[in-house]
């Protein structure tokens, strides 16, 4: 990441929203090279997918009083992930549990990625898990947790 701070460093924190869930990891102080290794948890629904919701994680850096730099964002775009993710094998010992890591470049910022791990698994109940017929039709309705960990 870029220095946001007089002493050449910043104190960064990313801030994840999907639709109206908002998860905040965080701070890491006086470092450009943050690992925040965190889990949050997203409630993705076929609604959200076929309206084409994206993940948007913010990165902030965070000065006393309160005061916060915008740093820059990444936006995920849920749909090409599930694509990717439905032909992966499932978790070693979870039958419906797959994962995926993706590492973006931050938008609007000089430099910096941000690295995030999702795990897609069905909601209790649903037990179909992420085949090809599970996006053919919108009258199929279920939802998936997207947990995700945020490095650098």
């Amino acid at each position: 990441l870029v220095s946001r701070d007089a002493n050449g460093y910043s104190d960064p924190f990313v801030r994840c929203g999907f639709g109206r869930q908002i998860h905040k990891s965080s701070v890491k102080y006086e470092t450009l090279h943050p690992v925040w290794d965190e889990t949050f948890d997203f409630i993705v629904s076929v609604d959200d997918v076929f309206d084409n919701r994206k993940l948007e994680c913010e990165v902030w850096d965070r000065d006393p009083y309160g005061v916060r730099d915008y740093m820059g964002k990444v936006k995920v775009d849920l749909n090409p992930l599930l694509l990717r993710i439905k032909d992966l094998p499932p978790a070693p010992g979870q039958a419906y549990t797959k994962t995926l890591k993706i590492n973006e470049e931050i938008a609007e910022c000089a430099s910096g990625r941000l690295e995030m791990e999702f795990q897609f698994y069905p909601a209790k109940g649903y037990t179909r898990g992420l085949g090809s017929k599970t996006f053919g039709s919108r009258k199929k309705r279920g939802s998936w947790n997207d947990g995700k960990v945020s490095n650098e």
